[in-house]
């Protein structure tokens, strides 16, 4: 994973996150392969509980089985009032 866009401050707590993802196997000709996708993840200051990660139908394809890893907001970059949203570029490989 990469940063593509974002605050530095919010990008190991995006990556972090997205790391802990699993996706189904993209098929291509009906065998699985490597994908390259970009997501976006949005940090909102806030006191509720985070909500949903939302990852954009083009991106993911219906592919995402879990999502049960919400980044943490860092403390550091809470306490300065950074907000916004980070873009991550990255590979997903299969295993095998």
């Amino acid at each position: 994973m990469k940063l593509i866009s974002g605050h530095p401050m919010l990008a190991p707590a995006a990556i972090d996150a997205v790391k802990q993802w699993r996706y189904r196997p993209y098929e291509k000709d009906g065998e699985p392969g490597d994908i390259e996708t970009r997501v976006q993840i949005n940090f909102k200051l806030t006191d509720n509980p985070p909500g949903k990660v939302r990852v954009a139908p083009q991106i993911a394809a219906n592919r995402l089985m879990k999502t049960s890893s919400t980044p943490r907001y860092p403390p550091s970059a809470k306490a300065q009032h950074i907000h916004g949203a980070v873009v991550l570029e990255g590979e997903y490989r299969q295993a095998g």
